[in-house]
């Protein structure tokens, strides 16, 4: 999974990897709306995984694009399974938001109702905790097989180009939501929802208006992105890629600053050119380099504003025509008052 690198923030984590944005942020926007709003259509398991996988890509796109044009992000430059891009962004990036979440959603539900009971305990809190590391351990596996069971065979044996395999993965999700959908008997998941602007509504709201203005006003050919990137070094020197299905693929090990195909950045800010190894066989990895004019604004301004229309429709009709948040029942107990009962029976001897 070495194959990109963040932009350093004021908090950056992991050997410099990880800005927290990240760790508390926005892939936990993401995952969670999309969890809590895809309940509201009331559909059955093996469908509700991948409503929230869709969800996911749904919010997640816009980011995608302008992430990686406003240079927030670099990719590895050769690496065969994210080579393969849509303005800049791996198709299997959507593939990976959409078959980790499913895994996710499938694991915790899977999880919860082999440890926790139907109403919510506060006193199995543990077993609550229990649940979501077993979901965060098991669904980078199960997603792995997700991609093994489709993505792998397809590009890796038949070099069956990424972007077909991600729209027919995709496509197979939304069937199975459909079907679902159009089969469900539960007369909840249409009674519509009349507080739907709720704290999740607002916030699909503002990540969307927030990257429909920011396609129009950025500037990336003024930004600079000093930090770890790729690792300039020898352009001849390969690594091996293992895949699930056993086959071994190669990728260059080093960023070429001579040869190279991220057109979204170069270095036409950097004094002196592109930067060099200090020293042969030590390789530079923090540098710095400069992100790129937009080929075509209006391309991108017609594809960020048509997602965050479309989609923005479609969370519409999620949260406010479908039904209201499925919540589990709160457990009652009944309160023991030891005190009064004692001062009645002192009343009594009396």
């Amino acid at each position: 999974m070495d194959n990109f690198w963040q932009a350093q923030g004021i908090l950056t984590f992991f050997g410099a990897r990880a800005p927290l944005y990240i760790l508390i942020g926005i892939y936990h926007m993401f995952d969670y709306t999309s969890f809590v709003l895809m309940s509201r259509l009331h559909l059955p398991w093996w469908a509700y995984g991948p409503a929230v996988g869709l969800g996911a890509v749904m919010l997640d796109m816009p980011y995608d694009i302008m992430g990686i044009k406003l240079v927030w992000w670099t990719w590895h430059d050769t690496d065969p399974n994210i080579y393969d891009r849509m303005n800049w962004v791996p198709w299997n990036s959507y593939y990976f938001h959409a078959s980790f979440a499913c895994s996710f959603t499938w694991i915790l539900m899977y999880a919860r109702s082999k440890l926790v009971e139907k109403e919510y305990d506060w006193r199995k809190l543990p077993r609550e905790i229990l649940c979501v590391v077993f979901a965060g351990m098991g669904a980078f596996w199960l997603g792995t097989i997700q991609f093994a069971l489709l993505y792998h065979p397809m590009h890796d044996i038949f070099k069956v180009h990424s972007e077909y395999t991600t729209i027919a993965f995709l496509s197979i999700y939304a069937l199975i939501v459909i079907f679902a959908d159009r089969q469900n008997k539960n007369s909840s998941a249409r009674t519509g929802n009349k507080y739907w602007f709720d704290e999740l509504a607002a916030a699909i709201a503002i990540e969307y208006l927030f990257f429909m203005i920011a396609v129009v006003i950025s500037d990336p050919v003024n930004i600079v992105s000093d930090g770890l990137h790729q690792p300039i070094g020898s352009c001849n020197e390969t690594q091996k890629v293992q895949t699930p299905t056993g086959l071994v693929l190669q990728k260059k090990k080093y960023f070429c600053v001579d040869d190279y195909d991220e057109k979204y950045i170069d270095f036409h800010c950097v004094p002196g050119g592109p930067p060099q190894q200090p020293e042969p066989g030590v390789p530079l990895e923090w540098y710095a380099v400069c992100g790129t004019d937009y080929e075509n604004r209006a391309e991108y301004i017609f594809l960020i504003w048509f997602i965050c229309i479309l989609y923005g429709c479609i969370w519409y009709q999620i949260a406010a025509r479908s039904g209201v948040t499925q919540k589990d029942p709160v457990k009652q107990f009944k309160k023991r008052v030891i005190g009064a009962k004692k001062d009645t029976e002192s009343k009594k001897t009396k």
